[in-house]
C-alpha cells in the first residue's frame, strides 16, 4: 500500500496529498522533482532553488498536488525532497509553507489555508520575519552558492 494518496481537499484547494498511514517525524516522503526549468517555464507549482532556477513537478506527481499551509506538516530539503516536520497522522494532508520555497521578493499570495495560524498573506522567504527564517532555515529552498 502506498504511504501517500492524492484526493480532493475539504477546504476548496483542489486536490492534495494525504498520508494513508502514520508518517514518522523526519521521514523522507517523496522527491519533489528532478526537472530544473527557468522562471519563464516555471508554473505556480514550481519551487525556486536559485535566481533563475526552479524545480517543476511532473503533472501527476505528488509535487503537482502539494498544497500550502501556514502550519505545514512537511518541509522542502535540498536538493529536491519533501520531509516530515513532525509525526503525521493517517488521513492528514501533506503540506509545506510556500514562504520557504519562493525567493522572488515581490511575490506574495492570499492565503485561505485551514490553519488556526493562517497568516492570510504568504510572502517570499526574504520578506518573512527573522524568527520565521531561523525556524525554517533547513527547509529554505534557495541553494547556497
Amino acid at each position: 500500500m502506498e504511504m501517500l494518496i492524492v484526493k480532493q481537499t475539504e477546504y476548496g484547494a483542489g486536490k492534495g496529498v494525504y498520508a494513508s498511514e502514520i508518517v514518522r517525524d523526519g521521514a523522507d516522503l517523496f522527491i519533489f522533482s528532478e526537472q530544473v526549468v527557468s522562471w519563464a517555464k516555471a508554473t505556480h507549482r514550481a519551487i525556486q532553488t536559485g535566481k533563475n532556477c526552479w524545480l517543476e513537478p511532473a503533472k501527476e506527481s505528488y509535487g503537482h498536488y502539494l498544497n500550502h499551509s501556514c502550519s505545514p506538516t512537511c518541509g522542502f530539503q535540498l536538493p529536491n525532497k519533501i520531509v516530515a516536520l513532525r509525526e503525521i497522522k493517517a488521513g492528514e494532508e501533506i503540506t509545506i509553507d510556500y514562504s520557504t520555497i519562493v525567493h522572488t521578493s515581490k511575490w506574495e499570495m492570499e492565503c485561505c489555508c485551514p490553519s488556526l495560524q493562517c497568516r492570510k498573506l504568504v510572502r517570499s522567504f526574504p520578506k518573512m520575519p527573522a524568527e520565521f527564517q531561523e525556524k525554517y532555515k533547513e527547509f529554505n529552498s534557495w541553494e547556497k552558492r
